[in-house]
């Protein structure tokens, strides 16, 4: 039993690390554009930061992914008792053009107009500089206040606020549907189920339907 309410805790400290960072990140890149594109730059639970709106890589038949393409995606470990996070951001296109792959299409913080005044190395610098920056005070709130601190910031830069989707587990099965009503107090992602059930949910693929 013991180990079972450590691995149920490890799992809501890892919804809590990738949380933290995608509030951090979504505030520091935000800040190094103009209001107008920092108003595209969401959350997308439960570890990316994604560009909404614009114009996207046309498919044969349209699909609701088109309407976002990733910026930034966090990534935690929870590992002998503390937890290890890393954060990738896709600053400036490669030099050369090639093909992504993936289900997400690239977004970059240079096709926002941020890093044309400066060297690659000085972009890339200000980008760690700026999460760094925002990550502090979002991590002194969650000391004094829990993830409760920062729901409503979470959720108000949410791009699933209000959206149904399906969520998967990491072997692809289908755990459950609804529509996304919020993150709660640690960080997982609330759904309303189509019976009515509110369900909590830790961690997860989250498939736009």
């Amino acid at each position: 039993m013991q180990t079972l309410r450590q691995d149920a805790q490890a799992i809501i400290d890892k919804a809590l690390a990738d949380a933290l960072p995608d509030a951090a990140v979504r505030r520091a890149l935000a800040s190094l554009v103009m209001d107008d594109q920092a108003r595209r730059i969401c959350i997308k639970w439960p570890n990316d930061v994604v560009l909404v709106g614009g114009t996207f890589p046309q498919t044969n038949a349209p699909s609701i992914k088109n309407l976002y393409s990733k910026l930034a995606g966090i990534s935690s470990e929870v590992h002998a008792g503390g937890i290890c996070v890393g954060i990738g951001v896709n600053v400036e296109p490669p030099e050369d053009a090639m093909e992504v792959g993936g289900k997400n299409a690239p977004a970059y913080l240079a096709d926002l107009g941020f890093g044309f005044t400066c060297e690659r190395e000085a972009a890339i610098n200000a980008v760690g500089d700026a999460v760094l920056h925002e990550f502090e005070p979002l991590y002194r709130r969650w000391c004094d206040g829990g993830f409760a601190a920062l729901s409503g910031e979470f959720a108000e830069h949410s791009m699933l606020e209000g959206r149904f989707v399906r969520m998967a587990n990491q072997l692809g099965e289908v755990v459950c549907e609804g529509t996304v009503r919020g993150v709660d107090a640690s960080g997982r992602l609330l759904l309303r189920l189509e019976d009515g059930e509110a369900k909590a949910v830790a961690s997860g693929e989250v498939h736009l339907l």
